[in-house]
């Protein structure tokens, strides 16, 4: 079975060679590709391409500005985190921190402070009603207060949308938020952010990740998202490299796999009714359920994986021992994992009852991400 392994070419070792770059690190960053230190860096993470959805784009011609750059930028594969979803790698890349330690633990987790379900993007729970933020989220120091501590002045560049959510502010506090509407606008707001003696800047651009959940990687509107991220990307490269001494690192949260609408484990579906009669979280190829794994036994024969949720944290999936004993009531149980094309079909309260492309598993493509750094 595949593991992650988090102490190794991972996004945690990712966060901690920026503390490197900038000599805020407290201890060894471990393995990962060389990166060239630098006076400035830019982390530009692109939701949902995987290294395979970034190869297949390559191969086909979506990213012809990734492509023309491709003599001065070096490739690598690294991995995603556990679970390989948006809140979990977010936290992971915010805080140098593995999930173990920040506690964003999945999708949803299971708040027992709420008795209920609770959504890490909206902070809502299943009832779509608020939570406390500090029932939800611990306090702690992220990479951009670290850097602080050590005179380097951060930022990040994000949709408006998001500049006010409470994962925002728990995420980036102590960095200057600055926000864009269109995705065009990213070159000039991080040139502006550099003339201004910004240090490190975290660039997000979630686009290609929803347009994939609706439509599938492979669609119209996925594709089209990509395309006018390269589009982004070449405007951006020509711009910032009349700045000296940048190291620009382009990656991803985690990767997707095309999802089928005849592999749906249905809430009617017998070897699942009894999930959704008890507590669950977690999310549509990575469920939580305080079931027992033995009693799930049918659920194999599609092909799941049925794991005791106690062996995982002691194999170090989640990166070690809970920090806080709370965070082993947020996973549940049990995790059960879908192979690729299948998904359990969601309760429609948050989220569509079946989507055309997810992320949340254990396959290779939702596992590993790319690297792509540059420096000038």
């Amino acid at each position: 079975m595949r593991q992650p392994w988090l102490k190794q070419n991972s996004l945690l070792q990712l966060a901690e060679q920026v503390l490197k770059n900038f000599d805020a690190n407290e201890g060894d960053p471990g393995k990962f590709p060389a990166i060239a230190q630098s006076e400035h860096m830019i982390v530009w993470l692109v939701d949902g391409m995987g290294s395979a959805v970034l190869e297949r784009s390559v191969s086909v011609n979506l990213l012809p500005n990734l492509s023309v750059n491709r003599s001065w930028l070096k490739f690598h594969a690294v991995q995603s985190v556990f679970p390989t979803t948006t809140a979990t790698a977010l936290a992971t890349l915010a805080f140098a921190a593995p999930p173990a330690v920040h506690g964003a633990l999945g999708y949803t987790i299971f708040l027992p402070a709420r008795n209920r379900r609770v959504n890490l993007l909206t902070s809502c729970d299943e009832r779509n009603e608020p939570v406390v933020v500090r029932d939800l989220y611990p306090d702690l120091e992220n990479v951009f207060s670290r850097l602080a501590r050590h005179h380097v002045r951060s930022a990040v560049v994000g949709p408006d949308l998001y500049r006010h959510s409470p994962l925002s502010h728990w995420l980036y506090r102590d960095a200057r938020y600055a926000g864009y509407r269109n995705q065009i606008e990213i070159p000039g707001i991080v040139s502006g952010l550099l003339s201004q003696g910004t240090r490190y800047i975290f660039v997000y651009s979630p686009d290609f990740d929803r347009a994939a959940h609706a439509s599938g990687i492979e669609s119209f509107p996925a594709e089209n998202a990509l395309v006018e991220w390269d589009n982004v990307f070449g405007s951006a490269v020509r711009l910032w490299r009349t700045v000296p001494s940048v190291t620009l690192l382009v990656t991803a949260d985690h990767g997707m796999v095309d999802l089928h609408r005849s592999q749906v484990i249905t809430q009617a579906e017998p070897a699942a009714s009894a999930l959704w009669n008890h507590l669950w979280a977690g999310e549509r190829r990575n469920l939580y359920t305080v079931l027992p794994a033995h009693s799930l036994s049918a659920l194999k024969e599609h092909g799941a994986q049925v794991l005791q949720q106690s062996d995982l944290w002691d194999s170090g999936w989640y990166g070690g021992p809970p920090s806080i004993r709370e965070f082993r009531s947020r996973v549940l149980n049990t995790a059960i994992m879908l192979p690729a094309g299948m998904q359990f079909a969601m309760d429609g309260a948050q989220d569509p009852p079946v989507m055309l492309a997810a992320h949340g598993g254990i396959t290779e493509p939702e596992w590993h991400i790319p690297l792509i750094a540059g420096s000038w």
